[in-house]
């Protein structure tokens, strides 16, 4: 098994903790995709460019969350989704929710502020902000 990744990304650091918690083996491969030769190099693995990139056999797997439920296929370590149906509806739900409405809009947010500060778009700050906000007070509802 080789793992393609950012090693700043969030969504590499999810796959990591699922494998570490799997306690299954793998290589890692750093892809720096801001370095156009490694970015290039690596689209000829997969020519969409997007990180992490699971290789198991010959067969990729990308996309962390569909890497996380592969792994969690392997039958390796402790489950990470439960099998029953609402249980593992409500972690997908979580996963979606982290995914979409904190990891996305903050690496969004991030950026955007290292703009210089007249060239900021407001609006995306404030939306940025505002789906945060939102995920997490659904979030804390739903860990209760």
């Amino acid at each position: 098994m080789e793992l393609f990744y950012f090693p700043v990304s969030p969504f590499s650091h999810k796959v990591q903790l699922a494998l570490a918690i799997k306690g299954i083996e793998c290589e890692f491969t750093p892809v720096r995709p801001y370095k156009a030769e490694e970015r290039e190099h690596y689209r000829e693995t997969y020519p969409l460019g997007k990180l992490p990139l699971l290789k198991d056999r010959g067969v990729l797997i990308p996309e962390s969350s569909f890497i996380v439920e592969y792994l969690d296929a392997q039958g390796e370590g402790p489950a990470l989704i439960p099998a029953d149906a609402k249980g593992s509806r409500d972690v997908r739900l979580k996963d979606r929710l982290i995914d979409c409405y904190v990891i996305a809009p903050s690496i969004a947010w991030f950026f955007e502020n290292l703009r210089p500060e007249a060239q900021r778009d407001q609006g995306k700050l404030a939306k940025g902000i505002h789906e945060i906000t939102q995920a997490y007070a659904m979030l804390e509802g739903a860990l209760e």
